[in-house]
């Protein structure tokens, strides 16, 4: 059986690839291309998609290094891939596939244009009765807003709430710069206690180099996660940086310890 795709979903492929230089046209393709994009052809799915055009910069291949503040285990470089997912009849989405993920293995990222939130359905990484991992299906949901470290950062954090128990679950993505964001899964104990960060992704696209663009950064460093650090503390007489709440408060509890990690990493980025 054959399934047509609509003018909509081809205006936006089209629309995407002359914004990126892939297609050019010009004369009177040029004119019909105008004319095609101009049309008033109801799309259902519409607010949806103007919702996920915040996200467009995440389309592309990605190389994340990841940290693991509990220190169990050693971070690792994963690679991600986002992309636009259409499926017929259904709301678009923006899809993630994360190979060989310790955490996470893919998510779809979608709006809710009704209730004016986010929700990532993802493939996330469980330890079985067998002890060797499996994944489980879950939702996260929440709000594209300002920071509460800083109003002028607009961060996407969405929680789950793990059905029988007091824990929940936190993933938040922020954009540091045009070809590096912070993608970071937190927890809590329950909703009385801040986030503690489990695992902090620190993404730059592929065949961009890092060193490049710290040294374009502009602004403090966090000095947990590399993010654009919003607010500070003081121990022992220097200033500390920190991205959110999630980091600042990790390292109140145990300045030392992430002091030590930081400081062997700088060790071993220079060996």
């Amino acid at each position: 059986m054959s399934h047509s795709i609509s003018r909509p979903w081809i205006r936006l492929a089209l629309g995407s690839l002359l914004l990126s230089g892939l297609v050019v046209l010009s004369g009177g393709l040029a004119h019909q291309a105008s004319a095609f994009f101009a049309e008033d052809e109801k799309d259902p799915f519409a607010a949806e998609i103007e919702g996920l055009r915040k996200f467009q910069f995440l389309i592309g291949n990605w190389r994340a290094s990841s940290q693991i503040p509990d220190g169990k285990k050693t971070g690792t470089v994963e690679d991600l891939k986002w992309a636009w997912h259409f499926v017929r009849d259904e709301p678009p989405a923006l899809k993630v596939a994360i190979q060989d993920g310790d955490f996470l293995r893919s998510g779809l990222l979608r709006y809710d244009a009704q209730d004016d939130k986010y929700l990532f359905v993802a493939e996330r990484v469980i330890e079985g009765e067998d002890k060797k991992p499996k994944t489980e299906t879950v939702i996260f949901e929440g709000k594209y807003e300002p920071s509460k470290d800083d109003p002028n950062v607009n961060v996407l954090a969405m929680v789950r709430k793990i059905t029988g128990s007091p824990l929940q679950e936190q993933v938040t993505l922020r954009l540091r710069e045009k070809h590096h964001y912070i993608f970071q899964l937190d927890q809590r104990r329950s909703n009385k206690l801040p986030f503690r960060p489990m695992v902090i992704f620190s993404t730059t696209r592929e065949g961009e180099s890092i060193a490049k663009l710290e040294e374009a950064a502009k602004g403090p460093e966090c000095f947990i996660s590399g993010g654009l650090g919003t607010s500070s503390m003081t121990y022992k007489g220097k200033v500390y940086y920190f991205c959110c709440s999630g980091c600042s408060e990790s390292f109140k509890e145990n300045p030392e310890k992430w002091i030590a990690e930081v400081e062997k990493k700088k060790v071993t980025t220079k060996k």
